[in-house]
C-alpha cells in the first residue's frame, strides 16, 4: 500500500460504537492523489488547523462542494442512502451492503436502500420468467 493507505480502516468511532470501515479502490485513489499533490506534513491524511490534530468540521467545506456541484440540497448522509440504493439495485445483498455501511442489522440497511421501480420490475420479470420456464418443464 502506498504511504500507509490500506483498504480497511479500523477503530472508526460512530454513534453505535467502533467499527471497521472498508475503503474501496476509488476512495484510495482519491486519497493517494491528495497525498501526491500535497505531500504528507501530518500523520493525518486531512490534518486539522493545528499540528497533530485531525480535520474536523466537514459542514463548511461540504456547503461549498455541493453549491459548486449544483446540488444545494444534498446532505452528506444522503450519500449513504444513495450508496445503499445503488448497491442493492445492482444485486448486492442487504447483508453485504449493511456490512459496508457498518449497520448491525439488515433492517437498518433496508431503510437506506430506496429502490427505484425499474429494478423491482426487472426482478419481478426475471423471477416470473424462471417460474414460467419451470412450469413448462413439468407439462
Amino acid at each position: 500500500m502506498m504511504r500507509g493507505l490500506r483498504p480497511f480502516h479500523s477503530a472508526v468511532a460512530s454513534k453505535t460504537g467502533t467499527k471497521t470501515v472498508p475503503l474501496p479502490q476509488p476512495a484510495l485513489d482519491v486519497l493517494r492523489k491528495v497525498l501526491d499533490e500535497h505531500g504528507r506534513p501530518s500523520k493525518f491524511v486531512f490534518p486539522g488547523a493545528r499540528i497533530g490534530i485531525h480535520f474536523t468540521g466537514i459542514q463548511k467545506p461540504w456547503q461549498r462542494i455541493r453549491v459548486r456541484a449544483g446540488l444545494p440540497d444534498v446532505r452528506i448522509h444522503d450519500l449513504r442512502h444513495c450508496f445503499a440504493s445503488t448497491a442493492v439495485a445492482h444485486g448486492e445483498s442487504l447483508y453485504l451492503v449493511g456490512a459496508v455501511l457498518g449497520h448491525r442489522t439488515t433492517s437498518t440497511t433496508q431503510r437506506y436502500a430506496h429502490l427505484a421501480m425499474q429494478p423491482i420490475l426487472e426482478s419481478a420479470n426475471r423471477t416470473s420468467s424462471r417460474l414460467a420456464a419451470l412450469m413448462q418443464r413439468t407439462k
